[in-house]
């Protein structure tokens, strides 16, 4: 298992809790049924164990995790490769914050991406993103405006504006999935 962890996305947890909680819900679908590993790094070291999850549905870790920290997450599937090509990062400083979210029965998830030029083809139109592949997205915001379906249309692990909009490298946008 190695991770050149060239490309990262960002993991927002939607779940709320008024004491420490004993799992993690991570709105990230598995893409086969089997024992995954994982590692977690918190101030230079790295931890990590193994679970068990089926197709399509999403991570569940337990709790090890430190608040207010952003930790970097690496999950391998079944067979030691890389999930998604991806590595990840997870800011737990926004798991206990006091915003409205959808409770974790309704299927909905957010990706908080800064995107790079490797990501942005079709003069930023077209976003390509590991992460996304077999989620549906419903909306995408910038920090500055929301998209509907309507502005954009969504193929495997791309999507592509067509409202005449497009991204630049070092924004931050943030998907959301039915």
């Amino acid at each position: 298992m190695a991770c050149n962890c060239e490309n990262y996305a960002c993991l927002e947890v939607v779940q709320q809790y008024n004491s420490c909680p004993e799992l993690l819900t991570v709105k990230l679908p598995a893409n086969a049924t089997g024992t995954y590993t994982w590692e977690y790094e918190f101030n230079g070291r790295w931890k990590g164990g193994s679970i068990d999850v089926a197709s399509g549905q999403n991570i569940v870790l337990p709790w090890v995790f430190n608040e207010h920290y952003v930790h970097l997450i690496k999950f391998y599937d079944a067979d030691g490769e890389l999930l998604n090509d991806t590595c990840y990062k997870l800011d737990t400083s926004k798991i206990a914050g006091s915003y409205s979210t959808p409770d974790s029965s309704s299927g909905m998830g957010y990706l908080n991406v800064t995107l790079t030029e490797e990501m942005l083809s079709n003069e930023g139109a077209t976003v390509t993103i590991p992460a996304i592949a077999g989620r549906t997205i419903i909306l995408i915001a910038d920090g500055n405006q929301i998209y509907n379906f309507a502005s954009f249309t969504e193929d495997g692990n791309s999507f592509t504006m067509t409202n005449g909009n497009s991204f630049y490298a070092g924004q931050k946008i943030t998907l959301q999935f039915a």
